[in-house]
């Protein structure tokens, strides 16, 4: 009697001491350092891609509340039924197990749901006995610290479901493309069954194999008995998985891992990349195999569609390479928004007259794309056909830094330090990607606020920086919509589409920038190594690939254009202009058009072009522009007289930045005289700065300082202003 309690006593002291270690066992891992894939979605949840974790298997991480009640009850019927009521090891299947062992025959399993969870999350070899008797520590260890629910958490998303995929969350999207919670009960036996033998039972082939219908066949009877669930299943193969929007995706995925949503509307991105794709196909013969599109909701600033190359596995076009990210050259495509700045500092009307004519600024001497000179133009439509001179001699009259200022301010990239483009980079000098262009135009439709791009579905909305008045806006893309070189859709025959090609020098770009309603529409054909083709004109192949993407989007009913219409309490009046000078129309005037102005802001004088007898008065620097390319006018008997001397609008300030060259520092002055003038005297602060004949402008390199600048003719008109030129900056 005293031997039993002896025994009894030794047990006891055993227990204590075996519960008591168990008590101080320290915290394993479980799913900590367990890395997993990123799901990337669409706007509307459609999967994108699915990627594989750091070390190449597919694992998405999921919480209980994602796993169906049924899947549970499921696996704990064909894994564990004694789950909830062990602590990580079940003696009497251990006992069982090793009895088998002893005397040969059949084996049963005797690996808990948690010893399970530690095989997996260890890599733990348990076929022998070193490796059994860590599995059973550290099962001991993870029910120790970590409660019931955790642990199955952890198996779910760590259970092996074939090939080099784990967890339930990549088996249900990969096999069956849902979440869990969507799983019918033919999908959960399949994969309650599937990793007690992923080798054998992986449908590799879409199908079922034998060993997995029998096997969910048999938990079918132990669970719910329910003749549906053992009708056959079809599998999706992980090479059907979706890689959609490779080159946006792409992008995100470098600032953002996990699950996610884009603002990409995967029906949108298909049809601009399937309607570019065979644009290419139809122009290969031409030497056009390479493009990008990128549509843009301005409303919200979100990214609909975005086509990097003409594609994403073609080597010989580059095509991994982002044209939507690349620094290219935008050609003529920044030409409105120096005419914006123009409008909104008075500078010019859209039917002011400009002059499309040879000229110098310091040691810059640009030139048409054609060669040949427009002479007097109105504004709108030296925009719109893109001459050169107008644009530059805008820039000079805004000042060197003016564009270069704005593309700072509206955070543009790239740009070198110090403004080492001066007047050329309106032509496309400056390096720029298609998101900043987007980005720009979507500003237009902004009422002048440049606005970040919103790329996932969760960025903020911001205010932006307003770059330009409503005003301006609104005027610049109604010079975008004139009727010379309008653009339709099909789908809207009456709408006028403000838009903007580009066509970089040597033929290496050619883009087309567009407004359809609220969205904006960017596409570049080109060729990532520089290569150049004489195919590649922004009139010829880019307004062409951005009316198919267009129509058939609107087709599709994906955009709608929509007439444009002045911003809601808008300083804006549409008056009656001469067609031909574009001031307001005079009693002569033969033909008199609508024409948008800002009252007080843009420089507004009547018609004196046209006289009594139908004969035309023009000003001296067009006189001279006809008489040195012989054309022929409707010369006036009076000959203009008694015009009056004036001298062409001036910027109020003028700075300049301390890097840049002497041979930019100047300012052009230029006057309107009457006929008979023949030479003009200038004068700063009443000192003689020099002379220059009429229709040509004399350049002077200031001091700073306050000026007052006057001008004498040889016929006794006289005129002045007053300017400031700050200090370098």
């Amino acid at each position: 009697m005293k031997r039993c309690w002896l025994i009894a006593l030794f047990v006891a002291v055993c227990l204590l001491a075996a519960s008591s270690g168990w008590y101080f066992l320290p915290r394993p891992l479980l799913l900590e350092g367990v890395t997993f894939s990123s799901t990337i979605r669409d706007r509307h949840g459609a999967l994108l891609r699915l990627t594989t974790a750091s070390d190449q298997r597919y694992r998405i991480r999921i919480g209980m509340h994602e796993v169906p009640e049924d899947l549970v009850e499921a696996v704990m019927t064909q894994e564990d039924r004694g789950y909830w009521q062990h602590i990580g090891v079940n003696p009497l299947s251990l006992m069982r197990a090793i009895g088998e062992l002893i005397i040969g025959g059949p084996r049963s399993g005797a690996s808990t749901l948690t010893m399970q969870v530690v095989r997996l999350r260890y890599r733990l070899n348990t076929r022998t006995i070193p490796g059994k008797l860590w599995q059973i520590l550290y099962a001991l260890q993870i029910e120790r610290h970590y409660d019931k629910s955790q642990i199955l958490q952890a198996y779910f998303n760590m259970a092996p479901y074939g090939r080099n995929i784990e967890g339930i969350g990549a088996a249900s999207l990969i096999y069956f493309g849902k979440k869990p919670k969507e799983l019918s009960r033919q999908e959960i036996l399949a994969l309650a069954v599937l990793p007690q033998s992923p080798t054998k039972r992986t449908p590799v082939h879409g199908v079922d194999p034998e060993s997995l219908l029998r096997a969910r066949q048999r938990l079918n009877r132990l669970t719910w008995n329910d003749p549906l669930a053992d009708l056959p299943l079809h599998y999706h193969r992980i090479e059907e998985l979706p890689f959609f929007a490779p080159h946006r995706v792409q992008a995100a995925l470098a600032h953002k891992q996990g699950n996610f949503c884009l603002t990409l509307d995967l029906t949108t991105e298909n049809i601009a990349q399937r309607e570019l794709q065979q644009y290419l196909r139809d122009h290969s013969s031409a030497g056009v195999n390479n493009a990008a599109a990128l549509l843009v909701d301005s409303e919200s600033m979100e990214v609909l569609a975005s086509v990097g190359s003409g594609g994403f596995w073609n080597r010989l076009i580059a095509g991994q390479n982002d044209g939507t990210r690349q620094f290219r050259s935008p050609g003529s495509t920044l030409k409105p928004f120096v005419y914006g700045m123009a409008i909104e500092h008075g500078l010019i009307n859209p039917s002011s007259l400009m002059f499309d004519t040879p000229v110098r600024f310091g040691d810059y001497l640009p030139e048409n794309i054609d060669g040949a000179y427009d002479g007097p133009i109105p504004a709108r439509l030296a925009l719109i056909r893109s001459r050169n001179l107008p644009a530059v001699t805008l820039a000079a009259r805004l000042g060197s830094n003016a564009l270069y200022r704005f593309l700072i301010a509206a955070e543009v990239r790239g740009l070198k330090a110090n403004n080492p483009y001066g007047l050329s980079a309106v032509l496309g000098t400056v390096d720029i990607t298609m998101e900043d262009l987007v980005r720009l135009y979507a500003a237009l439709v902004n009422n002048g606020r440049v606005k970040p791009l919103r790329t996932f579905l969760d960025d903020p909305k911001t205010e932006g920086a307003q770059m330009l008045s409503p005003e301006a806006s609104f005027i610049t893309l109604d010079m975008l919509t004139t009727s010379e070189a309008a653009i339709r859709l099909p789908s809207a025959l009456s709408v006028n589409l403000p838009y903007k090609t580009g066509t970089s020098t040597g033929f290496h770009d050619a883009w087309c920038c567009g407004v359809i309603g609220r969205y904006v529409l960017v596409v570049w054909l080109g060729n990532f190594n520089g290569q150049a083709n004489p195919s590649f004109t922004g009139r010829t192949a880019a307004v062409p690939l951005f009316l198919r993407i267009a129509s058939k989007l609107a087709a599709d009913k994906k955009i709608i254009a929509m007439p444009l219409s002045p911003p809601p309490k808008a300083n804006l009046l549409q008056i009656n202009v001469c067609s031909v000078s574009g001031c307001i129309a005079g009693p002569n005037c033969p033909h008199l058009k609508k024409e948008w102005v800002i009252p007080g802001v843009s420089p507004i004088t009547r018609c004196h072009l046209h006289d009594a007898g139908g004969l035309e008065n023009w000003d001296s620097e067009a006189e001279r522009f006809f008489e040195t390319v012989g054309l022929p006018r409707k010369a006036s008997l009076s000959n203009r007289l008694n015009a009056e001397l004036q001298i062409l609008a001036l910027p109020k300030v003028i700075s300049w930045h301390r890097t840049q060259r002497s041979a930019e520092r100047f300012i052009a002055l230029r006057a309107q005289t009457g006929n008979q003038v023949t030479q003009l005297f200038w004068f700063a602060n009443r000192s003689f700065l020099g002379s220059s004949e009429r229709g040509q402008a004399f350049y002077w390199s200031p001091a700073p300082g306050a000026y007052t600048i006057a001008a004498t003719d040889d016929q006794g008109g006289t005129a002045s202003v007053q300017i400031t030129v700050e200090p370098d900056r």
